[in-house]
């Protein structure tokens, strides 16, 4: 590992491990002054060429749409590569970023302000952003987005060269919000493997999969409220005996979309057992 990107790790280590939060974020010195180092950057994906050169069917995960990673740890990841603004709304962080621009285009950011005392766990279509304000990042400036707090909004007319550390998930899903009301729209899965555990979980129901039940049930226990719900729809499509006390388990989940949509789907999962 280059000497600059070590001494990195090893500050965000400590100060992260100190205070996820406050640590994390007070990570923008140092960022700033690692993005210096464009040698040790271009470094790093000249090794990743070369590899690929020696080898064309060679992989890694490393690699990702438009960003090559640095180094990743449980707790934080550094990425390089071009920042695009992709989607139509604007989403809400469930994580943590700091983001430094590494060469001369600058970008646009629209800051706002998530609402006071947002569950970001618990999705509510009457949320709406605030606008905070709009700032011109050159290179070497640090955009910050606390993702308990904020959301931003990049503008640019090319894709720009960034250098984005970001911490850990610690929200399970992501709110899209609409660009000109700032209402909030729906929501994703924060996580890749959360969202095709929805997934694989629709497509056993769809199946009438009978050799799924025993995982089916072990999902209803999943951390994520919106997998343990897929997974109870799915068992109820295959065998509503499998599901019907499951379901009226659920009516005291911890989340309250659950125990909603367990309420009232109980009295059809008992009436298809009894058919």
């Amino acid at each position: 590992m280059p000497l600059e990107l070590d001494a990195f790790r090893q500050e965000a280590d400590a100060r992260i491990a100190s205070d996820f939060h406050a640590g994390f974020l007070s990570l923008t010195e140092s960022l700033s002054k690692f993005a210096r180092r464009l040698d040790e950057i271009g470094g790093l994906a000249i090794d990743e060429l070369n590899r690929v050169a020696q080898d064309p069917r060679a992989y890694s995960t490393a690699w990702e749409p438009n960003y090559l990673t640095l180094h990743r740890s449980r707790e934080w990841t550094i990425r390089a590569g071009r920042y695009k603004r992709t989607s139509s709304f604007i989403y809400s962080s469930p994580f943590h970023m700091l983001i430094c621009p590494i060469t001369d285009h600058p970008l646009q950011v629209h800051h706002y302000e998530l609402p006071n005392g947002i569950n970001l766990d618990v999705f509510d279509s009457k949320a709406r952003l605030k606008f905070k304000e709009s700032r011109l990042y050159k290179c070497g400036d640090i955009i910050k987005v606390d993702g308990r707090l904020d959301a931003i909004d990049v503008t640019t007319s090319a894709s720009a060269m960034v250098l984005k550390l970001t911490s850990r998930h610690f929200a399970s899903q992501q709110w899209a919000f609409d660009r000109e009301r700032l209402s909030a729209q729906q929501c994703i899965a924060s996580e890749i493997v959360d969202s095709e555990l929805v997934s694989l979980s629709g497509v056993l129901g769809a199946m009438r999969a009978h050799a799924s039940i025993d995982v089916l049930k072990k999902l209803a226990n999943h951390r994520r409220h919106f997998v343990r719900w897929s997974a109870l729809q799915a068992l109820a499509k295959i065998s509503a005996a499998e599901a019907s006390p499951l379901v009226a388990a659920a009516i005291s989940d911890p989340h309250i979309h659950v125990r909603n949509a367990a309420k009232k789907a109980l009295p059809r999962v008992l009436e298809a057992e009894r058919a």
